[in-house]
Order: C-alpha cells, then sequence, then structure tokens
C-alpha cells in the first residue's frame, strides 16, 4: 500500500510541474482588456456564395428574412 500512495503523490507532483511549466509560457499583458494596437481589423467582411449555401443549409424555402440576415453577418 505505501508503494501505491508514494507513485500517486508523485503522478499528482509531476502533473503539477507539467502544468506549470506549460502555462508559464503564455503573458497576457499588462492591459489584456485592451487590443493591441498593432492588432489587424476587418473593415468589410465578404461572404462567398458557397459560404452562404452551407449556413443555409437545412432550411427550406422561403427563407426567412432574419435568417438571411443572420447568414449574411460578419465573422
Amino acid at each position: 500500500m505505501p508503494l501505491i500512495s508514494n507513485l500517486l503523490v508523485w503522478a499528482m507532483l509531476a502533473l503539477g510541474l507539467a502544468g506549470t511549466a506549460q502555462g508559464a509560457d503564455f503573458v497576457a499583458g499588462s492591459a489584456p482588456a485592451q487590443r493591441p494596437a498593432n492588432a489587424p481589423i476587418i473593415k468589410q467582411h465578404r461572404i462567398t456564395p458557397e459560404a452562404l449555401s452551407k449556413r443555409l443549409h437545412g432550411v427550406t424555402d422561403p427563407l426567412p428574412g432574419n435568417v438571411v440576415d443572420a447568414a449574411l453577418a460578419g465573422a
């Protein structure tokens, strides 16, 4: 029984250290709620006819106006 307990403790310790080391490379910055100044901005969203047909798959005619508006909405 003590061998199993020791193995369990070592496994939990190893998993805890691995989780800490894995998340250490991510830094949100000093203002994580603000968008960076050099971040890309989508100015116009275009949808292809193939993407529109995918979004409207399963909707039968006549298409309700609000469904088409939702399908044409931006990303």
